[in-house]
């Protein structure tokens, strides 16, 4: 989450533009939407989005992208599916008309990552290939951007059980990944320890466990990631058999009561 201080500062330079100009001030509400979204207040966050994007000009594609792509999130966090696949579709859309394409790709995973959850893994396959599609440069060649679809296309094989072919997309992904940024290989590092284990590589599934848990500890913006990770982490731990650190694990979060 945004930190109360750096809250405090982005509405203090919203303060200052002149919201007289009406497209000025849709964009400052669309940013104070992002800001209610990131200190998790969803009923702000929507109502000033839906705001921003009543007064804002049909060409300022992108105070467009980050309203639409910020409602999606919002509407997925809440549960509704539906509503959150309409928008990232409408952000998709966005993004290929104005040639965004880095845009259009992210948004195509989002809509691959709703499909995983409604348990629809060939709809999901068919959102990754597009954005692998589109996140190509003029030669044809993959961008980094492409590197999140190929890791996600590695975790769909992998619960088809082909594990070879899941750990070479995975592998792919996080080269693509790498050259964005180190941290974003992080998601990539839990399905291919997933991977190892599943193939009984106990030592290699350790391995990227402990790469993954050091990439989200370099990550500051937000906590959610270290999260994620220990929580896999436990859940290594209990298919390896190493109770002790699970309970460990556990009990430094108070999960040790009973459940009567």
């Amino acid at each position: 989450a945004l930190s109360d201080t750096g809250a405090h500062q982005a509405e203090a330079w919203l303060e200052r533009l002149d919201l007289n100009a009406p497209e000025i001030a849709a964009r400052a509400q669309i940013i104070r939407g992002f800001l209610a979204y990131v200190q998790a207040n969803p009923v702000d966050a929507v109502r000033l989005l839906n705001q921003g994007l009543a007064g804002l000009p049909a060409s300022d594609t992108l105070f467009r992208y980050v309203a639409d792509y910020t409602l999606s999130a919002i509407y997925v966090m809440l549960g509704d599916l539906n509503t959150g696949a309409r928008a990232l579709e409408q952000t998709v859309q966005v993004g290929l008309r104005s040639g965004q394409i880095i845009w259009a790709a992210g948004a195509m995973c989002e809509l691959g990552e709703i499909h995983i959850r409604h348990g629809d893994l060939h709809a999901a396959r068919a959102d990754f290939e597009r954005a692998l599609a589109v996140a190509v440069d003029d030669s044809g060649r993959p961008l980094p951007a492409a590197g999140r679809a190929r890791m996600r296309l590695g975790e769909l094989w992998r619960e088809w059980n082909d594990l070879p072919r899941a750990a070479q997309e995975v592998r792919e992904g996080m080269e693509l990944a790498r050259r964005l940024r180190e941290g974003a290989t992080m998601v990539g590092y839990v399905t291919l320890s997933e991977i190892l284990q599943a193939a009984g590589d106990a030592q290699g599934a350790w391995e990227a466990v402990d790469r993954a848990e050091e990439l989200a500890r370099r990550t500051t913006i937000t906590d959610a990631d270290d999260l994620i990770v220990a929580c896999f982490r436990a859940a290594l731990a209990i298919h390896q058999w190493r109770l002790a650190e699970a309970q460990a694990w556990a009990q430094a979060r108070g999960l040790t009561g009973r459940l009567d």
